[in-house]
């Protein structure tokens, strides 16, 4: 049984092996044809590959910020694995073919880590191989286990004095600020916080509950908890149960990301109010007009971006310390009369801006 088990897995890594080679020589080939049809280029670096929705939904608030700013540079976007695989050459290409007209983007989110993936890999291939590029990192969350590689980390970031990095949360902040040298730290919110206030309410009656629940390493509670907590709920309303982590094929949805996350957030607008511990099932929630209590994880991910509503959305965000407040701060939304309405924000005192503050700290142009 080992000896098949062991088999297996030599197939599926040689099989994935295959893929990304393939995928890297794709965009070897590209780059060799492709020649600018303006004087400037965005790149928009490490794309998102899984079915993750709120990956996505930066994916695309970052494409759409691009079109609606930058719309005079050629636009090219590539993933991050194909990247980092020496295959697809695209480091070399950036060598000889990077000018400081050009402007780097970085995907937005949880890529200034240790945790896995090769997000970190990739940032350092850049700092370490350009001389000071213009780069925008879209807001970031900072998590390392490993002082080493951390160190590593901020060596390479601090080479970059045209750097502007943005923290999308207190504690992010505060790291960036002890870690990097040299260069711009602004804390920023999640770039998917441009969409509130955009989407008009279905005509359909909202009903129930929706418990929108990870399933992984960051989740605080035990999927027995979680069930004690719904059976709980089901005495005073219907209840839903999903995740924004989707069965779904990701090439599918990454094509087809605006219907995709309109009819998710369409999803919740069917409800009374979200139950949620995911950052961007938060933000989801806000986007379609519904109330949302928030309850903990692993990390400071969530429950600081909480933070960035305080103020703002008083009426709509809630903060459960334990799944005890939960049910109690349930019972008391449920009993409200609520407008289902909320204003937009955050794309006008921040995203509309964007461009000028990158501009401003780095003396872009």
């Amino acid at each position: 049984m080992k000896i098949v088990k062991k088999l297996l897995l030599k197939i599926y890594y040689k099989y994935h092996e295959l893929i990304d080679d393939y995928r890297a020589k794709k965009t070897s080939d590209f780059l060799k044809k492709y020649k600018r049809k303006n004087e400037k280029v965005v790149f928009y670096l490490e794309t998102p590959l899984h079915n993750n929705l709120g990956d996505l939904a930066q994916y695309y608030c970052i494409e759409k910020w691009i079109r609606d700013n930058l719309s005079e540079y050629d636009f090219l976007k590539f993933n991050a694995y194909d990247i980092v695989n020496k295959k697809s050459d695209f480091i070399e290409y950036l060598k000889k073919t990077y000018t400081h007209k050009d402007i780097i983007i970085f995907q937005s989110g949880y890529t200034t880590t240790d945790l896995g993936g090769v997000h970190d890999e990739l940032h350092k291939l850049i700092f370490d191989n350009l001389d000071n590029p213009y780069v925008l990192m879209m807001p970031q969350t900072i998590f390392f286990k490993n002082n080493k590689r951390k160190e590593e980390t901020s060596i390479s970031y601090s080479r970059d004095k045209n750097l502007m990095f943005l923290a999308r949360d207190e504690i992010s902040f505060e790291m960036a600020k002890n870690m990097f040298n040299n260069i711009s730290i602004v804390k920023y919110p999640d770039i998917v916080t441009s969409l509130i206030g955009t989407f008009s309410n279905s005509n359909g009656e909202r009903n129930g509950i929706y418990v929108c629940c990870r399933n992984d390493s960051e989740k605080y509670y035990s999927d027995n908890e979680i069930l004690n907590l719904i059976e709980s709920l089901k005495k005073i309303s219907y209840i839903e149960k999903g995740d924004t982590t989707i069965k779904m094929n990701p090439k599918y949805m990454r094509n087809n990301i605006e219907k995709v996350l309109y009819e998710h957030i369409q999803f919740f607008s069917k409800h009374k109010l979200i139950i949620t511990d995911r950052y961007h099932g938060t933000i989801f929630s806000l986007v379609s007009n519904t109330p949302v209590i928030v309850i903990k994880t692993n990390d400071h991910k969530v429950v600081t971006g909480v933070d960035w509503f305080k103020g703002i959305y008083d009426d709509y965000v809630y903060y459960a310390e334990t799944l005890d407040d939960a049910y109690k701060l349930a019972e008391k939304i449920l009993s409200k009369e609520v407008q289902y309405q909320v204003p937009s924000y955050f794309k006008e005192a921040y995203y509309d801006k964007l461009l000028e503050l990158f501009k401003e700290k780095t003396n872009y142009l």
